[in-house]
C-alpha cells in the first residue's frame, strides 16, 4: 500500500506520493473550494492509487504553536479519520522555503509557479515521513 502527501491551502493542494520503495514522489497540484472538496479528492486518490495513510503538511507557527491554517488542517485530518483513513499530522514549518531550495538545486525556476513549490513541499514532507518511519521498523 502507499502513502499520500498532502501540503494543504485553502485554494489548491499539494500532492505526492510513495512508491513501494519508500520514496516519495511529486503528483502534482489540484484546485479546491473549501475542506469537503479537499476530502473528495483525497478519496479519489486513496481508491485510485490504493492509498493506505495519509500524510498531512501540519503548518504551526514559527513559534510552535498553532494558528488558523492548522486548525482547517485539523479539521480536515478528523474529517478523514471519520471516512476510515489513517492520517498522520506532520510539521511542514518551513517545507515551502526547503522546497525553493530543493527545485533551485534541480535547475528549476520558480518565480510566479507556486504550484511546483507546493508539489514539492508535500514530497519533501512526506519523504521526511517514509524516511522517520522505516529508521523506526528497522
Amino acid at each position: 500500500m502507499r502513502v499520500l502527501g498532502v501540503d494543504f491551502g485553502k485554494r489548491k493542494i499539494g500532492l505526492a506520493l510513495s512508491d513501494p520503495l519508500g520514496m516519495a514522489h511529486p503528483l502534482g497540484t489540484e484546485k479546491v473550494s473549501g475542506l469537503h472538496s479537499v476530502v473528495e479528492k483525497i478519496l479519489e486518490l486513496v481508491k485510485e492509487k490504493e492509498v493506505s495513510e495519509v500524510v498531512l503538511g501540519y503548518p504551526l507557527k514559527q513559534d510552535g504553536t498553532v494558528g488558523e491554517m492548522a486548525l482547517e488542517v485539523q479539521k480536515l485530518a478528523d474529517l478523514l479519520k471519520k471516512e476510515g483513513l489513517k492520517v498522520v499530522l506532520v510539521d511542514e514549518r518551513f517545507s515551502s522555503e526547503r522546497a525553493v531550495r530543493s527545485l533551485h538545486i534541480m535547475g528549476k525556476k520558480t518565480g510566479k509557479n507556486k504550484r511546483d513549490i507546493d508539489t514539492m513541499a508535500a514530497a519533501l514532507l512526506l519523504q521526511e515521513y517514509l524516511d522517520r518511519t522505516s529508521k523506526r521498523e528497522n
